[in-house]
């Protein structure tokens, strides 16, 4: 990402993007080996080894997949986004920041045991199916619509957000200045990543890709916060910008993007990877309330106290 476009006396700025170069060429095309490696795993791995038909067992072995193949920055857990003021939501795949936010590293040991994630430490959250139903309503347990509305639930957990004139954390330009983003892409740098991932995708008309493409087209006139990604079966929508004709594919659903599907037989989950890295690289997020957690459980202690505290440093003299 470059900054360019400073006009002098005008205290503004605009984010670019780089331009891309021919397809192949880019570290010897390095992200498609990363998608093969993750398509071989999810093939040998999850449809061959893991034998299963239920929900959690199908979350544990992509959270197995990921733990394996993610830089060990991030850290992957089953469980709930919390907001500050406790309010929570989803119950599916959490990825976290673990080098920026160390004290919750430990959640990813037991993938058993769900979760409870401050949303500031979340940089993408995944909604799991073993088979993703195009029909029916959102209380329908494996359909889009039900999916669709618990992603949508995630992206509402409040959490403060990182202005793109923050260059660093606890590091801001100022008000002063203004500073615009990249041409579709969101606009503040903590978005939520979120996508549906599924094993399988089914529908009561013939053709299963083409019914989710109609279905969430009805859903994208409803709903602003759909998924940033969804992989079923061989199917994949992603976000995207339309111009003089051209699709060009982003990494986030935002006011200026839409999800469009594409049908894809050789290697839908390695382009659902790759992606998500996408995404969750450009993420910036924001600090934990450590004061204010801080304060309040030294409130608290006061408060059920009885006694006066012990002061440390105190000097005793010895007969």
């Amino acid at each position: 990402m470059s900054l360019t476009g400073i006009v002098p006396n005008s205290c503004s700025l605009a984010l670019t993007r780089p331009t891309p170069l021919p397809l192949g060429v880019l570290y010897n095309n390095w992200l498609h080996d990363v998608a093969k490696r993750f398509q071989k795993k999810f093939d040998d791995d999850i449809s061959a080894t893991f034998n299963f038909e239920l929900g959690p067992e199908f979350e544990i072995a992509i959270c197995k997949v990921l733990q394996d193949l993610l830089p060990r920055r991030f850290g992957v857990c089953r469980g709930f986004v919390v907001g500050r003021t406790g309010d929570s939501a989803g119950d599916d795949i959490i990825i976290f920041d673990a080098q920026r936010f160390p004290t919750i590293r430990a959640l990813a040991t037991d993938l058993s045991q769900k979760e409870r994630v401050p949303a500031e430490a979340v940089l993408a959250y995944i909604e799991a199916k073993h088979t993703l139903i195009v029909e029916g309503d959102d209380k329908s347990g494996q359909s889009l619509a039900k999916a669709t509305r618990q992603v949508e639930a995630v992206k509402a957990i409040s959490r403060p957000a990182v202005e793109l004139q923050e260059v660093v954390p606890g590091l801001n330009l100022g008000d002063g200045l203004c500073v615009e983003g990249p041409s579709g892409y969101p606009s503040t740098k903590n978005p939520y990543y979120a996508a549906i991932w599924a094993r399988n995708l089914k529908s009561i008309e013939q053709d299963p890709h083409d019914a989710l493409s109609r279905r969430l087209a009805d859903l994208n006139s409803d709903r602003t916060d759909l998924p940033d990604a969804i992989v079923a079966g061989s199917s994949i929508a992603l976000p995207a910008v339309r111009s003089e004709g051209n699709i060009e594919v982003m990494p986030f659903l935002c006011a200026s993007t839409e999800l469009v599907s594409i049908p894809n037989e050789i290697a839908p989950w390695g382009i659902a990877l790759a992606h998500m890295l996408w995404a969750i690289e450009w993420v910036t997020l924001g600090d934990l309330p450590w004061d204010t957690m801080v304060t309040e459980q030294v409130q608290t202690w006061k408060s059920i106290s009885s006694g006066t505290p012990p002061v440390r440093g105190t000097r005793f003299r010895t007969p």
